[in-house]
Order: C-alpha cells, then structure tokens, then sequence
C-alpha cells in the first residue's frame, strides 16, 4: 500500500525538476532581477547570462531528479521515526 509518508519525500525533487524544466523551455531571455539563474557572474554580460541559465536548468533537473529518487527510497525504507532526518541527511549528501 502506498501512503503519503512514502511518496512525500519525493516531492522537493519532483518540484526542482518542474522548475528545471520550465527554466529550460521558457529561459530567461534578458538580464533581470527578477527570474533566471542569478548570480555575480551570470549578471556580467548576454552571453554568460544565456550560458548560466542553460545551466542553472539542467543542473536543477538533475539534482531534482536525484534528490526525487533519494526521496522515494528513503520512503520505502526507513522507519517513521527516523524518517525527516534521514531524508535531510541522505539528500545533502547525494546533492
């Protein structure tokens, strides 16, 4: 039987992977300080800003889908009790 408790530590990553996905199909086209992939770097010209978001998407999705099966398996395996910090702790070290 699946549960929430099962299925629910999977969720941060289904989440990053949507955002990679959305990120990658509609980028940000022009610097802004609104949305996209913003950092001191990525800010300093047109090209590296389109480099950073073709990055800061795939990396989103890769981890997303990685930390989404992490989720899953410490949902089916690990105890109720132990089941927040274990997840923290395996997600921060597989990411």
């Amino acid at each position: 039987m699946i549960s929430a408790l099962h299925v629910l530590p999977a969720l941060p990553g289904v989440i990053f992977l949507i955002a990679g996905a959305l990120m990658q199909k509609f980028p940000a086209k022009k610097r802004n300080m609104l949305y996209g992939y913003r950092t001191t770097s990525s800010m300093k010209s047109q090209e590296s800003w389109d480099v950073a978001q073709a990055y800061g998407a795939r990396e989103s999705m890769r981890l997303g889908a990685i930390q989404a099966v992490v989720g899953l398996a410490v949902g089916y395996t690990v105890a109720n009790e132990v089941f927040p910090v274990a997840y923290i702790i395996v997600s921060a070290v597989a990411c």
